[in-house]
């Protein structure tokens, strides 16, 4: 996908201002994509921070996907095409993800990007 290759560039351009510490090649982003592991968390923590408002749940490896659901909820229209893929289900959206296809995946890590990039803090 396209949208891969675009999230790469991203990461290589913002990575430092976004302070994503996890280290990773182009396949392991891939790998966590198609099957969730630690890294897809620990990049998308980062970015989740980097939208406003301020989450007052705390960001972790537990809850990270609950608040990635409410973030989407309120500006999805904006930056992807369709319905929302994912929404917060009384914790169950943790496992809804992980289920996902990945191409969805890819695009829910895409329109974090664009939204972190045009709208965030950078």
């Amino acid at each position: 996908m396209w949208e891969l290759a675009s999230i790469l560039n991203f990461m290589n351009v913002f990575r430092p201002l976004l302070n994503i510490k996890v280290e990773f090649s182009a396949d392991e982003l891939e790998t966590a994509l198609i099957m969730p592991n630690s890294t897809l968390g620990a990049i998308h923590i980062p970015l989740l921070k980097a939208i406003p408002p301020i989450t007052r749940m705390a960001l972790g490896h537990n809850t990270w996907v609950t608040v990635l659901c409410r973030k989407l909820r309120d500006w999805w229209q904006w930056v992807a095409e369709g319905d929302i893929p994912i929404v917060a289900s009384h914790g169950a959206e943790s496992d809804t993800h992980s289920a996902l296809d990945p191409s969805i995946r890819v695009l829910i890590l895409k329109a974090l990007c664009i939204r972190v990039e045009i709208f965030g803090t950078i």
